[in-house]
């Protein structure tokens, strides 16, 4: 579902100002420049954000939103558990879409955002025998939240 949803949000790109191209940039920088869980989060979450700034419709946004909101969560634990070795995955996988973004290429974008949402959600689908599923939050890393990538 949240592929489908922020696969949609693509269409924003042609709409993106060079302000925001140029924000989505330096997002990315930061990104690849910080190894803490939750700064990278907070950074994740603006970059992919930034990249839906020009939809026009709100419903749509609101929706996106609501996922991000929804999956937090499970980004932290997905981190933690993935860690560093994994980091320059996310960071090619942003390359790339900035790189359609840039070049207004909705194809592209299309393709790597689906393969980036995809991406996390098979990897937290590989990890869903955690075997601490009864300790409640941030402890448990079971990844529950694998229908939302599905």
């Amino acid at each position: 579902m949240a592929a489908a949803v922020q696969a949609t949000a693509v269409e924003s790109i042609p709409a993106l100002t060079a302000e925001q191209i140029d924000r989505l940039a330096q997002v990315q920088s930061r990104i690849e420049a910080n190894d803490d869980v939750q700064v990278f989060l907070d950074l994740d979450r603006e970059f992919h954000l930034t990249s839906y700034a020009g939809c026009d419709s709100g419903p749509l946004i609101e929706s996106v939103t609501r996922l991000w909101n929804s999956t937090q969560y499970y980004r932290r634990a997905f981190m933690l558990v993935t860690g560093p070795q994994r980091r320059w995955v996310v960071n090619a996988e942003h390359a790339l879409l900035l790189d359609a973004i840039r070049r207004g290429d909705l194809v592209d974008a299309e393709r790597f955002s689906w393969g980036h949402i995809r991406r996390t959600g098979s990897n937290c689908s590989s990890t869903r025998s955690c075997s601490r599923r009864a300790d409640p939050p941030p402890y448990c890393v079971c990844f529950e939240c694998c229908r939302y990538f599905e």
